[in-house]
């Protein structure tokens, strides 16, 4: 099921060329191929992703798992810098986010978010067939990607952690931690507001504006999803030593 894919959807757009890329990006604009669809996780849940292409990209494809509350539509910007360079770029919805179902914010299971990676990896691998695979993990992303990698089943051409969510900015009170802990038993599902400023998410004040407005963009939270992603992020700290011992060994 997880490389069942139903893809619809086409629109072109054009991005300035670039004296690195081909003659013909060169000499005019270049045509950006953009689809979208949906994949099918283990779990059976079916994920959207977006891509962005032309008939040029052969360099290699980087498949894009963004951060908490945002979702694929915010790294078309990306996507238009990248192609024309020679990238497929491929981006989707984590369960619980943008156009994917789930409620919004919540996880039984930090493992979820590593089964939507692996079934978004088998797409790009199937529509890319022998170009190199980049994975690129931005935020909560990064910190996903980090999990996945550790896995010493996975085998990644290359990897990109872009401010990965390895830690919390702020120190959480003893208290709110054992609140947490108890209410992830009890009330696992409690929508919460994340309470993370939105000025966070960018120095550009046109950029935090776009996300204020943006219906697909979401601040919330729940206790469970709380607690299995700091144990996440322990798991991934403690781990990296392996992570890189495995790598320097292949």
């Amino acid at each position: 099921m997880g490389s069942n894919v139903v893809r619809y959807g086409c629109e072109l757009f054009y991005a300035k060329g670039s004296e690195s890329c081909s003659s013909k990006q060169r000499h005019g604009r270049v045509a950006i191929r953009h689809t979208d669809g949906h994949f099918v996780t283990e779990d059976d849940i079916a994920l959207f992703y977006r891509q962005w292409s032309d008939e040029t990209t052969g360099r290699a494809a980087i498949a894009v798992v963004h951060g908490y509350g945002e979702h694929s539509g915010r790294y078309e910007r990306l996507a238009r810098r990248l192609v024309p360079l020679g990238y497929s770029v491929y981006a989707c919805d984590l369960r619980g986010h943008g156009l994917s179902p789930g409620r919004r914010g919540h996880i039984e299971r930090f493992s979820e978010y590593l089964l939507d990676t692996a079934g978004f990896l088998r797409l790009v691998r199937t529509q890319e067939r022998d170009r190199p695979l980049i994975l690129l993990g931005h935020s909560l992303g990064g910190l996903i990607a980090a999990r996945y990698a550790q896995d010493p089943a996975v085998d990644l051409p290359g990897m990109v952690l872009s401010s990965p969510f390895l830690r919390l900015k702020l120190p959480v009170p003893a208290w709110k931690t054992v609140a947490a802990s108890a209410l992830s038993r009890f009330a696992p599902a409690l929508p919460m507001p994340s309470g993370l400023p939105l000025k966070w998410i960018s120095h550009d004040t046109d950029i935090v504006e776009e996300t204020r407005r943006d219906p697909l963009s979401h601040r919330c939270t729940t206790p469970r999803w709380f607690t299995e992603t700091v144990a996440a992020q322990v798991d991934a700290v403690e781990h990296a030593s392996n992570h890189t011992e495995n790598h320097d060994e292949q």
